[in-house]
């Protein structure tokens, strides 16, 4: 796998990166894991799909999967640790 160490995407690859944070968002919009701030909630979610690619990994499934369970993952700790939503800080 090779690794964007510049931090840029290509043009295709950016469509890619849109789609899947698209798909990605739709999910976590209908399942009701949107926190009281959206905007720092598309946020977080855009910066993981970015995170995922930057591995090299361009699967647009593995993509919305992979930032869907780091959303997840980042709002449960915040959770556990806080007892509230990590965008009402």
């Amino acid at each position: 796998m090779s690794i964007h160490w510049d931090n840029s995407f290509q043009p295709d690859e950016i469509k890619v990166l849109s789609a899947a944070f698209e798909r990605a968002w739709g999910f976590i919009e209908t399942s009701g894991d949107v926190g009281v701030d959206v905007a720092w909630c598309r946020s977080c979610l855009a910066a993981h799909v970015m995170e995922i690619a930057r591995t090299g990994d361009m699967d647009p499934l593995r993509l919305t999967n992979e930032a869907i369970s780091r959303y997840r993952q980042q709002r449960a700790l915040f959770m556990a640790a806080f007892g509230k939503p990590a965008d009402a800080a």
